[in-house]
């Protein structure tokens, strides 16, 4: 890769609306509170954990990363993934909510972490799709490129 494609590369990005700077942000902190969850609460051994943290971060930073190129297909993944927790999410939130009202919240203080988290996952999860399905995000993935401003074309001659 050139030094012109990456300025190229770079100047598409920050040329970004920020409803997709914002899809990529908030696919990063939906992979790092998940990544939490998992070294946190997980019950597997720690060398399991960390894999599995370590993966989950890369899938949601990685596609969230692609979104700001365009990518199509990371779009969908990034959709069908954030999509896989949603149940759960919502079945924690909801046990979170009942707590106070059986009193097993001063006694259980892991269901009590548990629901935190998986009110937050589902929060995010929430304004993540707010911002993947505003009309900015889906016309600037799903759409061809603008052509190339006049800034790039003076970078082309240097």
């Amino acid at each position: 890769m050139s030094k012109y494609d990456r300025e190229l590369a770079l100047a598409q990005m920050r040329a970004a609306p920020k409803r997709v700077t914002y899809a990529c942000s908030v696919a990063w902190l939906l992979g790092i509170v998940i990544a939490m969850r998992i070294l946190l609460l997980g019950s597997a051994p720690l060398g399991r954990s960390l894999l599995f943290a370590a993966m989950t971060l890369f899938t949601f930073g990685s596609n969230g990363m692609f979104v700001l190129g365009r990518s199509r297909l990371s779009y969908a993944l990034l959709i069908l993934f954030a999509a896989l927790p949603l149940p759960g999410s919502f079945g924690y939130s909801v046990h979170l909510l009942v707590m106070p009202l059986t009193g097993d919240w001063q006694s259980d203080l892991r269901g009590v972490t548990t629901g935190l988290f998986g009110m937050a996952q589902m929060t995010i999860i929430i304004y993540l799709f707010r911002n993947l399905f505003s009309r900015d995000v889906l016309s600037y993935v799903w759409k061809q490129p603008p052509p190339v401003g006049p800034a790039v074309a003076e970078a082309q001659n240097v």
